[in-house]
């Protein structure tokens, strides 16, 4: 009998401990799917954090790309004479011409004396341009100014 108590003492402690060792498995594999569930979110949230990074990227090279364009075309603008676009001289046969418009007449040869008129006044809007961006003043001799 006492050999059978010891025996019933010892199955009881490893029942107890048993069911302690079997408590705290249940508590580390609650605890095992709390962190894979955790994990899990931190991955789509990675996820999500990397394509947000990888959009970026690419606005930044469209930008960059948009930022060098627009560089080249300041460039290609900084070397462009706009009078040299805006107002064509050239001549045609013995005549001068401004944007097309003959600056003058002969005998033998008649242009319209609106095309003359015309022509003189893109020389005139070409003389005042130039004088703007170059700051010239003209002088006043005997004429009023207003």
């Amino acid at each position: 009998r006492a050999e059978e108590a010891s025996l019933l003492r010892e199955l009881e402690e490893a029942e107890a401990a048993h069911s302690a060792v079997q408590g705290e498995l249940e508590q580390l594999q609650k605890q095992e799917q709390d962190l894979e569930e955790e994990e899990e979110e931190l991955a789509r949230e990675c996820n999500k954090y990397e394509h947000r990074l990888a959009e970026v990227k690419e606005q930044q090279t469209c930008l960059d790309n948009e930022l060098r364009y627009a560089h080249k075309e300041l460039e290609k603008l900084k070397k462009t004479n706009i009078f040299n676009t805006v107002f064509h001289i050239w001549h045609d046969g013995h005549f001068g011409t401004i944007n097309g418009f003959k600056l003058g007449r002969l005998p033998t040869c008649t242009v319209d004396w609106e095309e003359v008129s015309a022509a003189w006044g893109q020389t005139a809007l070409l003389l005042y341009s130039l004088a703007k961006a170059t700051n010239f003043k003209f002088q006043c001799n005997g004429c009023q100014e207003d």
